[in-house]
């Protein structure tokens, strides 16, 4: 378990440094019945990476890496929604700071697998932005940006 101190003890993070690798269920915006009258749960695999040297030297807490088997890029925010609330309670003690300063100190990054999309066979990487909106306690407005070809993650995750 780590401490990370900001400017006073008030504004302290206790987290559990690791690796986490789980699936994360999630629903795309067509739910009709198959003929077996079955509606497809997709699933996206979700890397999450917790107190890393790398991350902690640029400010950060944690990277987040979503992967899925279809293109997630619809349904990203929805996805990073359910990782906060099935993960972030347990990984994180920020009974002592805001929210919004621990959100401010994760990365979040989508992930494409080759051949997922026709212009990029070899896969690709992108960084997104989200905003977490407090009252409804969810991740609104996606942006992409930047082609994070130099960061530590591209190298290490398979």
């Amino acid at each position: 378990m780590n401490w990370l101190n900001q400017s006073n003890m008030e504004e302290a993070i206790r987290f559990h440094s690791g690796i986490y690798k789980f699936k994360i269920p999630y629903l795309k915006h067509d739910l009709v019945p198959n003929k077996d009258n079955e509606v497809k749960v997709y699933y996206c695999d979700v890397e999450m990476h917790v107190g890393r040297e790398d991350d902690l030297q640029e400010g950060l807490l944690a990277t987040v890496v979503m992967t899925g088997v279809e293109a997630i890029t619809n349904d990203i925010e929805h996805i990073a929604t359910s990782i906060y609330h099935t993960m972030f309670q347990n990984v994180f003690y920020t009974h002592l700071m805001k929210q919004n300063q621990l959100l401010n100190k994760i990365k979040w990054v989508e992930k494409y697998e080759p051949g997922i999309l026709s212009v990029y066979p070899r896969g690709h990487w992108v960084d997104v932005k989200l905003q977490w909106n407090e009252k409804q306690k969810s991740y609104s407005k996606p942006s992409w940006y930047g082609s994070p070809e130099e960061s530590w993650y591209v190298n290490s995750i398979k």
